[in-house]
């Protein structure tokens, strides 16, 4: 039973990594095709940075809680919760998608189950055991691959490579405001 737990918190974690890359991907390399594109490959992109981070708290919750099913079915719960409001939030294309500050308290309660999930670990388990080191190399992993998107988003890599078509979509937007 716990081997098939653990088959399926990776097929998620990394389902729902593909997914969010995916969605990255096509907003990166198509949203500068036009306005209509880019506002609506945006909300995609920003739902699949919340399906990244809910997916990959999904391992990592289940090796820190193996040892309580009642800790780990609430956390996994809140974990859940959390995507879909983000989801929500990400995909909806006025009203709450323009509360920024309400997507910035939604990313940060996905951040801090990535916080949680280590500490979880150390309070329950033995801080030397294989699997609570497996643990924090898993989560450094997450937060490694975080920063990198982070890293990716900031400098706006494919934009800058598609300038041209970046300038075409500003067009666009000039000529739907008129």
């Amino acid at each position: 039973a716990a081997s098939a737990r653990w088959a399926t918190a990776l097929a998620v974690a990394y389902g729902c990594t593909a997914l969010g890359f995916a969605t990255s991907a096509a907003y990166h390399l198509f949203g500068c095709t036009s306005v209509a594109n880019h506002l609506r490959l945006h909300r995609l992109d920003v739902a699949g940075i919340y399906a990244i981070g809910a997916g990959c708290c999904v391992p990592g919750i289940e090796l820190a809680f193996d040892c309580s099913p009642a800790v780990r079915a609430v956390v996994h719960g809140l974990n859940i919760a959390n995507a879909v409001l983000g989801v929500l939030l990400a995909v909806q294309a006025d009203g709450l998608f323009g509360n920024e500050s309400l997507r910035v308290a939604v990313i940060a309660l996905a951040a801090l189950f990535g916080v949680a999930i280590p500490f979880g670990a150390l309070v329950l388990r033995d801080p030397a055991a294989a699997c609570t080191q497996a643990l924090l190399t898993a989560v450094a992993w997450y937060y490694a691959r975080m920063a990198a998107g982070a890293v990716v988003y900031a400098a706006h890599v494919p934009e800058r490579w598609l300038a041209a078509a970046d300038e075409h979509a500003d067009a666009d937007a000039g000529a739907s405001a008129r």
